[in-house]
């Protein structure tokens, strides 16, 4: 019994240490470039990090030449000297770390006043249209959604959200699209169809008089 648990507790320790082994950091630098590694340190000017796939001593970075670093436990740190929003190369980010959901391409990252108002979106209770300036869903490390506006008087906290939320804000806008659609269909039907009526009755009174 001893010796059983002794090779059950031998291969946990080696599963845990091939997972330790295994964890990668990740540095992704302003022009997009992702460099997956083991950071050493970092301080207030540079990074010491180690790359993974090469053999290769310790390396430095300065640190201004860094949007993101991403740590193997899925923390994120951001340069405080970088835009509000950084795009790289796949999804957006805040300042603070939070991945920036798009609800819908025709939306974009953020959520405008006229686009709140176009496609009826968040109750009034939330804000209403005379405060409202702009408003983002956005996830957090953790995998967490949260709701984030910004609004014209005092200040609006996150407001904790989730991924049905944002389906249905997305449904929304894909039901006012497809509405807004078939109503300019039909008016292209009823206008196409009253100017052959008037080619027509102009054609039948011309061929009167003539």
């Amino acid at each position: 019994m001893k010796r059983t648990c002794k090779k059950y507790f031998c291969l946990l320790l080696l599963l845990t240490c091939s997972i330790l082994v295994n964890a990668q950091d990740t540095i992704i630098k302003k022009d997009g470039l992702r460099i997956d590694c083991k950071i050493i340190l970092v301080d207030s000017v540079s990074i010491i990090y180690r790359p993974a796939k090469v053999a290769s001593n310790n390396l430095i970075m300065q640190l201004s030449d860094v949007a993101i670093i991403k740590y193997a436990n899925g923390q994120l740190l951001m340069n405080a000297k970088v835009a509000e929003t950084i795009k790289i190369s796949g999804p957006s980010y805040t300042k603070d770390g939070y991945q920036v959901i798009v609800i819908h391409p025709t939306i974009g990252e953020s959520i405008d006043l006229a686009e709140k108002k176009k496609y009826q979106l968040f109750p009034s209770y939330y804000f209403s249209n005379r405060d409202f300036v702009s408003a983002q869903f956005l996830k957090k490390p953790d995998g967490t959604i949260i709701l984030r506006a910004v609004v014209s008087k005092g200040k609006f906290p996150d407001k904790i959200s989730s991924q049905k939320e944002v389906d249905r804000y997305a449904a929304k806008i894909v039901d006012r699209k497809t509405s807004a659609g078939a109503v300019a269909g039909a008016f292209s039907i009823v206008l196409g169809t009253v100017i052959v009526g008037l080619i027509l009755l102009l054609i039948t009174i011309n061929s009167i008089f003539l």
